[in-house]
């Protein structure tokens, strides 16, 4: 099976205590994909723990550095839900093993 290493591309998670739900967190996944139109990926709420909730997603950097991206996250995502919001899982270290999408 070949692997193919993906530049410039975000993968990752926010997290927050699930107290927020979430049908709000899917509101906020879809007001930065609608914000920035071809950059984000498919996004995808889940669990990541006992007690917390993650909007789980891809995104592509284009000419912005990975950490700008990251603390301008953070800032935001702090500002909207203060300590709901617990922190992030990020890598920009990224293959693809099979592009098909899941039906």
């Amino acid at each position: 099976m070949a692997t193919t290493r993906v530049a410039g591309i975000v993968v990752g998670m926010w997290k927050f205590k699930d107290v927020v739900g979430s049908e709000t967190l899917a509101k906020v996944a879809n007001g930065y994909k609608q914000a920035n139109p071809g950059k984000y990926g498919q996004m995808l709420v889940r669990r990541c723990s006992k007690d917390q909730l993650a909007i789980s997603f891809s995104y592509r950097l284009g000419d912005q550095h990975f950490k700008h991206f990251s603390d301008r996250m953070w800032t935001d995502l702090k500002r909207k839900f203060g300590d709901i919001f617990v922190g992030h899982d990020l890598t920009t270290d990224v293959w693809t093993i099979d592009d098909q999408p899941i039906a």
